[in-house]
């Protein structure tokens, strides 16, 4: 948490209706749970992207499904070459429980 940089590709807030039926899915039973994923598609009038939801996952998110594909690939690509160039996993989920 040191280096963290709260930013447009640096999270992805869980907004999952239930806390307690998502901690208990991926930590008291060890099981994964998925992101929507799409396909890119093709592009709108402002040239952004369009995509085509081919799998709705259980997570939701504060994100669109563009810019969640974009954030999702930008932290897989920097948590590999942190694991690749120093040894250390840096890709981290954060459980915080808001009162």
């Amino acid at each position: 948490m040191i280096n963290f940089y709260e930013g447009k590709r640096n999270d992805v807030k869980i907004t999952t209706s239930s806390f307690n039926k998502l901690w208990k899915v991926i930590v008291v039973n060890e099981r994964e749970e998925a992101f929507s994923y799409a396909e890119n598609i093709s592009f709108d009038e402002n040239n952004e992207d369009l995509y085509n939801v081919t799998d709705d996952g259980e997570v939701e998110t504060n994100k669109s499904i563009g810019a969640l594909q974009k954030t999702l690939k930008f932290l897989h690509r920097k948590a590999n070459i942190f694991i690749q160039q120093y040894g250390v996993n840096t890709l981290f989920l954060i459980c915080a429980r808001l009162m």
